[in-house]
């Protein structure tokens, strides 16, 4: 035996590689009863089988994977955070409950749809609703003064408009037809209103 192969197995001999060695034997035999060794070696013997193995291992995806590890054991540890475990549990509910009541198919949907997705982009970024979130603390504080008990009548009030305005051709009302409307229990009942409202206008004016 030469002088390398006996520095070699001295090497091997040391009470640290010895300890390894068991510890790699004692392994190596719990595969074995397991079944696991057989199922290895039937696997490396399957040049088939090792061809998909190696191609998956080296091809682009596996590559890049192994490029980011740094990036995915952050994002791994970052999920592993038990608030951010929590959070997605509520997250993943709440789309389950909408997938199942049918409201995700038409977001989905207008999602695809470049047309509608443009339409809805535009709307959240003209000037009115620019103006709009402008001036938000304003309108909730003005809001939160109305009485929405009278809401009914504001809606009653703006239909009634939208008939009047709607008609296509209106008759011009001279001084004789206005002497005349007026004998019209609804139009004299439509001027005390107007008058009501600006009496109530004027006693709330400000200079």
């Amino acid at each position: 035996m030469s002088d390398l192969e006996l520095s070699a197995l001295d090497n091997l001999l040391t009470p640290d590689k010895l300890m390894s060695l068991n510890h790699v034997l004692d392994l190596l035999e719990k595969l074995d009863k397991m079944g696991i060794i057989d199922v290895v070696s039937g696997m490396i013997s399957d040049d088939e089988y090792m061809g998909k193995i190696m191609g998956a291992i080296v091809n682009d995806n596996t590559l890049e994977l192994l490029g980011n590890w740094n990036n995915m054991m952050g994002i791994l540890t970052f999920l592993a955070d038990q608030d951010t475990m929590n959070s997605l549990k509520t997250m993943l509910g709440l789309v389950k409950d909408l997938n199942k009541s049918g409201i995700l198919d038409p977001i989905i949907g207008i999602l695809k749809d470049e047309e509608t997705l443009g339409k809805i982009v535009g709307g959240l970024v003209n000037d009115f609703t620019m103006n709009l979130l402008t001036n938000w603390n304003q309108i909730m504080s003005d809001l939160g003064k109305m009485d929405l008990t009278n809401f009914k009548y504001y809606t009653q009030l703006i239909n009634s408009i939208g008939e009047a305005i709607k008609v296509e051709k209106v008759k011009p009302v001279g001084l004789g037809g206005l002497l005349s409307a007026l004998r019209d229990p609804d139009v004299q009942k439509g001027m005390g209103i107007v008058v009501d409202i600006l009496k109530h206008i004027g006693q709330n004016y400000k200079s």
